[in-house]
């Protein structure tokens, strides 16, 4: 079955010189599951992560013709964001969202790896389980504890406190905990993606709603 793209949007229109067949353009990526009952997509892979684009020959049968076809004829700068049916591009069972950065065209002289995209066009996508580690379920319940009992005494005034919570954890212990995180919004106990802030100069800040929060609790308590 061909591959049906339910939805095109731009983010964001660039002004560069529009992608022709042929052209080898070099171009960012993010996949996340798109939900219409979550506020905020999860995400399963991204270039932007690591800041290393993927290279594709448009017209060469790289990629799949649709979006293939999707990408051509699309100014440079553009931000695309396209919504594919569940299924039809690869096992994950949900709705998958695609953006994708056209970032340049590579001139006639520079070489590119071919097999820089092989994941990108086979769709190879798997949704993340939840970490079975006890440590980042210790970690999700100590520091989630603490962030509601402190903000209790902000939810008076109506402000800050009052629907987001702040979890401050240690560098190295936030990425076990922003992976459970992201597995619970995956699996729909939560709605919106936690926020992450850090400085590089302390502990590191995750905010979330607070009925994320009391229902990460919940989860806890019940798993």
């Amino acid at each position: 079955m061909g591959l049906q793209l339910i939805q095109t949007t731009d983010n964001k229109v660039g002004s560069g010189p529009k992608t022709r067949p042929g052209d080898i353009v070099e171009m960012h990526y993010q996949v996340g599951l798109s939900d219409e009952d979550i506020d905020t997509p999860a995400v399963l892979q991204t270039t932007w992560r690591n800041g290393s684009p993927i290279v594709a020959q448009l017209g060469s049968g790289a990629l799949r013709a649709e979006i293939d076809q999707a990408l051509t004829g699309v100014p440079l700068g553009t931000d695309r964001w396209m919504r594919i049916p569940s299924g039809t591009w690869s096992d994950i069972d949900r709705d998958v969202s695609l953006a994708v950065y056209l970032q340049r065209i590579l001139g006639p002289s520079e070489r590119f790896d071919p097999d820089s995209m092989s994941e990108f066009a086979a769709g190879a996508w798997t949704v993340p389980q939840a970490p079975t580690t006890p440590s980042a379920r210790v970690s999700m319940a100590t520091y989630l504890a603490a962030a509601l009992a402190a903000s209790k005494k902000k939810r008076g005034s109506g402000g800050y406190g009052a629907d987001v919570i702040a979890l401050r954890l240690p560098a190295s212990e936030v990425d076990g905990v922003a992976s459970l995180l992201n597995s619970l919004l995956i699996s729909r106990v939560i709605r919106h993606q936690p926020i992450r802030l850090d400085d590089g100069s302390g502990p590191v800040e995750l905010r979330m709603a607070r009925a994320d929060a009391e229902a990460v609790q919940k989860w806890l308590s019940e798993s």
